[in-house]
């Protein structure tokens, strides 16, 4: 058994020469099949798509069980036998049942992301995975059908340290050999997505073995930060038990895919205000209005021109996080208006 025609039944699929991406074919022919994941998002060639709406994650930090390395990542695993977090919305037909959260990254802070935007690489991916529970018993089967699974894959930028993966980096040295596994509770995955949850959206695959085309992929486009430091902690992993020879986990991501034409979708929200007078006082100038479907909350500073009944708001528009109207109120010594929220999308 050489290198250049391994046995990968016996030797396991990984990251290594010998076992890598390239080789994944000669066990599992879908490797080369038409949807494959992950891509490198051209966004000049991704095309609008009016139908599609934000998405919503609903996470309960009761369902996060526990923190394991599997030997090719670090993952948390959350309670999915009921709908406790879920994620509905955007491209998603149904309720979508959380069942994992992982990582990919690389041997440098250069580049460790699976998917590209315009052939740029980040530092670093986590992906949400989720399960179509409206359609489907259980992970295992939906795994298997082309709606199944909707993975949601936030990009990690070099930067200050983020304080919420440090949640999960401080617990890296109890999991450090492959097999091992820890209490980790009290946990909502929400912390870890950017303020933005602006999209693209594709059909491709699992980005690991058995490489099942089946996943509908929802990539922001905001990245968050992480810090040197935070990804050396994930290279301080191993990919072998105790016991064995130490091997650490340098990278685990798989290169783009060809696109086979397939389309990429892109949806970005923004949020507009309609400021409706109260009174027929002159109008005064909006001090500041806070976008309630921003996270954290964003200021919008502008001021109304003409003393009508109903008035287009001129400030700034800011991208909403949800497909939710609201309405805020202004106390009469601000002149009595109220701002009442309006959303579209950007094609």
């Amino acid at each position: 058994m050489s290198p250049a025609a391994p046995d990968m039944a016996t030797l396991h699929w990984g990251y290594d020469e010998h076992n890598g991406p390239s080789h994944w074919k000669e066990v599992f022919p879908v490797a080369n099949g038409d949807r494959q994941s992950p891509i490198d998002i051209k966004t000049t060639e991704a095309k609008y798509d009016p139908s599609l709406r934000p998405i919503s994650p609903n996470y309960d930090p009761t369902s996060a069980k526990v923190i394991l390395n599997n030997g090719h990542s670090t993952s948390v695993e959350f309670d999915d036998a009921e709908n406790k977090s879920v994620l509905i919305g955007g491209p998603l037909a149904g309720t979508y049942r959380l069942r994992q959260i992982h990582f990919h990254w690389g041997s440098s802070d250069d580049a460790g992301s699976e998917h590209a935007v315009d052939g740029m690489k980040y530092a670093a991916e986590l992906h949400v995975v989720h399960w179509n529970a409206d359609r489907y018993s259980s992970f295992v089967e939906a795994a298997r059908q082309p709606d199944g699974l909707a993975v949601m894959a936030v990009f990690l930028k070099i930067g200050e340290c983020n304080p919420q993966l440090k949640k999960i980096t401080d617990r890296l040295d109890a999991i450090r050999a492959k097999g091992k596994r820890a209490l980790f509770t009290n946990f909502d995955p929400s912390c870890l997505l950017p303020r933005s949850l602006d999209y693209w959206t594709y059909f491709g695959s699992l980005t690991v073995p058995p490489l099942l085309e089946s996943v509908v992929w929802i990539v922001l486009r905001e990245p968050i930060s992480v810090c040197s430091e935070q990804l050396a902690k994930f290279r301080s992993l191993l990919c072998t038990g105790e016991g064995e020879a130490a091997c650490y986990l340098l990278r685990n991501y798989r290169p783009p895919q060809p696109l086979k034409g397939r389309e990429i979708n892109p949806v970005v929200w923004m949020c507009d205000f309609v400021c409706e007078h109260n009174t027929t006082d002159s109008p005064k100038a909006i001090r500041s209005a806070i976008c309630p479907l921003k996270r954290p909350s964003t200021e919008l500073e502008g001021t109304v021109t003409t003393p009508v009944s109903r008035d287009t708001h001129t400030g700034p528009r800011n991208r909403a996080d949800r497909a939710q109207a609201d309405r805020l109120s202004f106390p009469k010594e601000q002149g009595g208006y109220s701002l009442r929220h309006k959303e579209a999308a950007i094609p």
